[in-house]
């Protein structure tokens, strides 16, 4: 573990009683020296470690004071948090009770409109209904109305065509007199003349 910045060699002997005999007779004027100068930097450590411990403990008492703070102002934090966690329950059986009265709500509606849409559904049915059957009176109406048309239409022109014949027999006929009329009159005019 000793690691001295001066380079030396000794060797050990083992049969020696005092340290100078197992070092040898470098000890005192290579390694003693070296030794003194460890033990020196290990105080000076030591001292500068006591001065760091001392600093580190006014760190550690002014963490632990604010430590101490934070955990005050975590307690304070719990309460508003508790606070806000009971406002939020209660919150939150309001909501559910909303949810449920909506619901109960929802339902009444939705039978509400399966009931209309059942009557309009019925309504519907009745309108198609009534719908085929205006319909099909309505064909059979315009089947009837045309055969009567077309009924009208034949005695029309059958009308058209007796004035058609009666015209023309009354022309005939007025011809024939008109005819007999002047024969009727030659025959007054020649009377007269044989008369005279």
């Amino acid at each position: 573990r000793l690691k001295p910045s001066i380079d030396f060699q000794f060797e050990v002997n083992a049969k020696g009683s005092s340290p100078a005999e197992i070092l040898g007779t470098t000890y005192k004027t290579t390694l003693k020296p070296a030794l003194n100068a460890l033990a020196n930097e290990t105080k000076r450590l030591i001292i500068s470690k006591r001065d760091e411990s001392i600093d580190l403990q006014k760190q550690l008492q002014g963490i632990a004071k604010m430590l101490e703070e934070k955990r005050s102002h975590v307690s304070v934090l719990q309460a508003k948090h508790n606070e806000m966690t009971g406002q939020l329950d209660s919150l939150d059986r309001e909501i559910q009770t909303h949810v449920s009265r909506c619901a109960a709500d929802a339902r009444k509606l939705k039978d509400e409109l399966e009931k209309k849409e059942h009557h309009m559904s019925t309504v519907e049915k009745e309108a198609e209904e009534f719908l085929k059957n205006s319909e099909e009176g309505l064909q059979a109406a315009l089947r009837e109305t045309d055969e009567e048309t077309q009924m009208c239409a034949r005695e029309l022109l059958k009308l058209i065509d007796s004035i058609a014949e009666y015209k023309e027999f009354v022309e005939q006929s007025t011809a024939e007199m008109k005819k007999d009329l002047y024969e009727c009159v030659d025959d007054i005019a020649s009377l007269s003349v044989k008369i005279v």
